[in-house]
């Protein structure tokens, strides 16, 4: 099995998102003081 890592290199923190299909997609929900919840989707 191969594992792949991610690494941020700036200052800043970094987000990440991941979604898997599905025939019935749910759409992620968050807090609204999440800092996804700023993400455009």
């Amino acid at each position: 099995m191969k594992f792949r890592g991610k690494v941020n290199i700036g200052d800043d923190d970094a987000l990440m998102c991941v979604m898997l299909g599905s025939t019935q997609p749910q759409k992620p929900t968050c807090e609204p003081d999440d800092p996804l919840s700023k993400v455009r989707r």
